[in-house]
């Protein structure tokens, strides 16, 4: 059954930009099935790692850009508590797993929604605070100088 699903995962990666659409939906039901509890992370996991996710970063984008999309309802607006740990359980699978790179779900997930194996999100935080704070008194001076 894994071998299918593999098979027809690797069909539509290799028509191209006429199945794209078609791509993109697979990967969105996939993660989905996760997040509902269909499939365990684990099984997710190793099916998207036996495909060419993995080796191409074209088709680590599109996952990223489906997990981004699934993850803002995820950790938004849960339907409860389990899928938005289900959600952050599977992004750092993923990145445990190199299906995805670090810099792919950096870039591309929300700052709420990004794995902690990714990036410290208080870190992260601190550090945009201090940018926001930094310009605002910038923006203060400069005002008082003229």
């Amino acid at each position: 059954d894994l071998k299918d699903k593999v098979s027809d995962l690797d069909a539509l990666i290799k028509a191209g930009d006429e199945k794209q659409v078609d791509l993109e939906l697979f990967l969105e039901e996939v993660v989905w099935a996760t997040l509902r509890g269909d499939i365990t992370t684990a099984r997710a996991t190793e099916f998207l790692s036996q495909t060419q996710l993995p080796s191409k970063e074209s088709l680590q984008k599109l996952l990223a850009d489906v997990l981004w999309m699934v993850g803002f309802i995820a950790t938004e607006a849960p339907l409860n508590r389990e899928m938005k740990d289900e959600f952050t359980n599977l992004c750092s699978k993923l990145e445990k797993e190199a299906v995805v790179s670090k810099s792919v779900l950096a870039v591309s997930l929300e700052t709420d929604s990004v794995p902690p194996s990714v990036c410290q999100i208080q870190h992260l935080r601190k550090k945009q605070n201090q940018a926001k704070t930094k310009a605002r008194y910038t923006i203060t001076r400069f005002n008082l100088l003229r």
